[in-house]
């Protein structure tokens, strides 16, 4: 499950959050067309199954469901971020960032201390003088958004039902 916090005292009241993707271990798949901010419209369809299980399977041996304390928390006060949950019974891990939403200005970069400008670096040297526990949790961060985004067929069907959020 990936999806948004919205953050900020502006919008404490506000019910929901908006999906980006949500698999479930039988194959099938919810994702929002906006794949950064998520929210409808949705779509739905199925992935191979034995994907997922070898993503988890090599999150495991990462070791980063044993870690997973290390994942939580990378974002500022009264800001915005995007969760990614995943419990599959066995494993379970939620890493929290504010990277990629920020990072969509080309030239900001989100750091181990903030967000800051790039001015004129290169957004990879930049990150490679982060943190190893940083760095760790954007690869991590990394590797599961493309696992997922290749998994998101290339058509579905619309869904307009209740995405359940872990935890919630």
């Amino acid at each position: 499950m990936i999806y948004r916090f919205a953050g900020g005292p502006a919008r404490t009241g506000e019910i929901g959050f908006p999906v980006i993707a949500a698999l479930w271990a039988d194959g099938r798949i919810v994702w929002s067309e906006s794949h950064i901010q998520g929210g409808p419209p949705y779509r739905q369809g199925r992935f191979a199954r034995e994907k997922l299980e070898s993503l988890l399977d090599t999150l495991e041996r990462k070791q980063v469901f044993r870690d997973a304390a290390q994942f939580r928390g990378s974002f500022g006060p009264d800001a915005g971020y995007t969760i990614i949950a995943i419990d599959d019974g066995r494993r379970r891990v939620r890493i929290e960032s504010w990277h990629e939403s920020f990072e969509q200005n080309t030239n900001l970069v989100a750091t181990a201390g903030g967000i800051t400008t790039l001015r004129g670096a290169k957004r990879e040297d930049v990150l490679r003088q982060q943190p190893e526990a940083y760095r760790r949790l954007r690869n991590t961060w990394t590797e599961i958004r493309q696992a997922a985004e290749a998994l998101i067929p290339k058509s579905g069907e619309p869904y307009e039902g209740e995405i359940p959020i872990p935890g919630r």
